[in-house]
């Protein structure tokens, strides 16, 4: 039993790590953005694929925006 538990334990640590990882880079990314660092540049320094970090400009500009006309 105790086996189980720390295997769902350590699964559960390993996934919210990951999710934790994902929102740091994000926040990098959109902190980048805002400096007016290129999405080259951003994709070289943090290893994110050129593609991702258009996903993510196109997020932040809608963000961005959505706080503008509140």
């Amino acid at each position: 039993m105790e086996t189980l538990y720390n295997q769902i334990y350590c699964k559960a640590f390993q996934e919210g790590f990951q999710e934790g990882r994902q929102e740091l880079k994000q926040e990098l990314v959109w902190n980048a953005f805002e400096k007016g660092f290129q999405e080259d540049y951003i994709s070289t320094f943090t290893g994110i694929p050129l593609k991702d970090i258009r996903k993510m400009q196109k997020a932040w500009f809608s963000t961005k925006k959505s706080n503008t006309t509140n």
